[in-house]
């Protein structure tokens, strides 16, 4: 159920404020962002397509690079993302308070499985087009009461999905667990995310997708497995880091198609 109640503080007054404080002209900000989790995809979109960026942080900086694709036809922001649901939600807040209407968000995630000889090798490419996530922390239940599942744009979904097929990218449909922690995988927990029917971990989706849903904007999130947690209390960590930058480099051509055609 969504908790219609209204917030004391609000995103939009600290985009009134910062834009103030920082010279921000919010005309600028284009209506597609994406929340990158990965610093090799944040640089590699930001080398190809940023004319310039804006601070929107107020402590610390936040910074957000201003990019044109297309001829300059197609505009769309990159935000290096924090990791973890409250600040992935605080993010994606500010976003749709400066004028963000479509959010996607990129990164790395974990692949749970009942034991080492289950699911896919270490060594195989795994991309996924997130479909669903399950939410396992605490940011969600400030956007909906009882609610567990969040669910991409179904639009972006598709467009995801149109643009790998372009491309002849291998990328599977995901349903991700939103953990708030980390180091506390325990076997249980592992057991758990399987019979939810779980094949992600990642610390950010749910709430990102409960955001976007609570102020109707699009969505959608593509997620690349950088290591194995198994219920047999074994952490697989992927060592080789060609594989790892081979996934990075996939996301990045799927992401500039995607903005190209926006």
């Amino acid at each position: 159920m969504m908790i219609k109640e209204d917030s004391i503080t609000s995103a939009r007054d600290y985009v009134t404020f910062i834009s103030n404080k920082n010279g921000i002209d919010v005309k600028c900000i284009p209506r597609v962002a994406i929340i990158s989790y990965s610093r090799n995809i944040t640089e590699h979109l930001s080398r190809k397509y940023a004319n310039g960026h804006v601070n929107i942080g107020l402590r610390m900086d936040s910074i957000l690079n201003l990019c044109s694709s297309n001829g300059g036809k197609n505009r769309f922001c990159i935000l290096n993302g924090s990791v973890g649901s409250p600040i992935a939600a605080i993010h994606t807040e500010e976003l749709i308070a400066l004028g963000v209407r479509n959010i996607l968000a990129v990164g790395p995630a974990g692949s749970p499985v009942k034991s080492p000889q289950d699911g896919v090798s270490l060594n195989c490419s795994s991309i996924f087009n997130v479909s669903r996530a399950y939410s396992l922390g605490g940011t969600t239940s400030h956007y909906f009461q009882r609610k567990k599942y969040f669910y991409p744009c179904k639009s972006t979904f598709n467009r995801i999905l149109g643009v790998s097929e372009e491309l002849e990218v291998d990328i599977k449909p995901g349903t991700t667990a939103t953990t708030d922690a980390i180091y506390r995988e325990t076997p249980s927990f592992i057991k758990k995310v399987i019979n939810c029917g779980c094949n992600l971990i990642d610390m950010e989706c749910a709430a990102i997708f409960a955001v976007a849903e609570y102020r109707a904007i699009s969505s959608g999130a593509i997620l690349y497995t950088t290591d194995r947690v198994t219920a047999e209390n074994g952490w697989h960590i992927y060592i080789e880091e060609h594989l790892i930058q081979e996934r990075e480099a996939t996301v990045s051509k799927i992401v500039e198609k995607f903005v190209d055609e926006h």
